[in-house]
């Protein structure tokens, strides 16, 4: 129950057709509400859907799942192929898990009109591919700080966080795959939204989502960074990037 809404919990597993492997899959969708509307909400690094069933905050006792559910949305959380209870071998967000992503967007397409999609760091790389390649008409795509180069990714070319073992910056096969800014001009949505803080979860400064942004204005209708009081589709430098008070 959150704020009066029961939120019920759905299991799957759905298939990625391009490794058959079975990924685990859970819906949450509000009972006693009429529904038109879903969002997938992708995990950011190589997380998996436990991401989304943690407490939405501290103190509370439902999901950040179930929270976005509560407001009227079927809510899709996924685990990627390697992660979690999910088949297959990870893949650092390239083409095959960008593939499953598509078919998880063509599963709950079936169950609603409108689709949104919101990526968690990372997570901005399986996004934006699945977004450039597949170019399905999303209703919203909103993503959180997330590294838009390999640069950004690898923390300045030094290997880690979500970067398979042994790769650099020169291979550049593995990063076409994983960068998120080769995607953007494929984008099929109606709304972009950029989120960022003045202090980067990850990275020393905000350059990633400036650099997702002036791309984004160039190929989309829509594009704003952070709340309503910022214009949209504006060019910003780095010194006038609207950021909001990290908590």
């Amino acid at each position: 129950l959150v704020d009066g809404v029961t939120i019920k919990r759905t299991d799957y597993l759905v298939t990625n057709p391009s490794t058959n492997n079975k990924l685990e899959t859970i819906i949450f969708e509000p009972e006693g509400i009429s529904i038109n509307s879903g969002v997938i909400l992708v995990p950011g690094g190589t997380n998996d859907l436990q991401m989304f069933l943690k407490d939405s905050k501290p103190g509370s006792s439902f999901s950040k799942a179930e929270e976005i559910a509560s407001k009227g949305f079927m809510v899709l959380i996924f685990s990627a192929d390697g992660r979690g209870n999910s088949e297959g071998l990870e893949d650092h967000n390239g083409y095959l898990q960008q593939d499953g992503l598509y078919e998880l967007y063509q599963f709950l397409n079936e169950k609603v009109d409108k689709i949104g999609l919101v990526s968690y760091s990372y997570g901005v790389a399986m996004a934006s591919g699945m977004l450039g390649r597949y170019q399905p008409e999303v209703n919203f795509y909103i993503e959180w700080e997330g590294p838009t180069n390999k640069e950004y990714v690898s923390v300045g070319c030094r290997g880690g966080g979500a970067v398979e073992e042994g790769v650099t910056c020169d291979d550049y096969d593995y990063w076409e795959e994983r960068e998120a800014l080769n995607f953007v001009s494929g984008f099929k949505t109606e709304y972009f939204l950029i989120l960022q803080s003045d202090k980067d979860h990850v990275q020393k400064t905000n350059d990633h989502s400036l650099d997702m942004n002036n791309l984004a204005v160039e190929h989309l209708d829509w594009v704003r960074v952070n709340g309503p009081e910022n214009e949209i589709n504006q060019i910003y430098t780095i010194d006038n990037l609207p950021v909001y008070e990290n908590d």
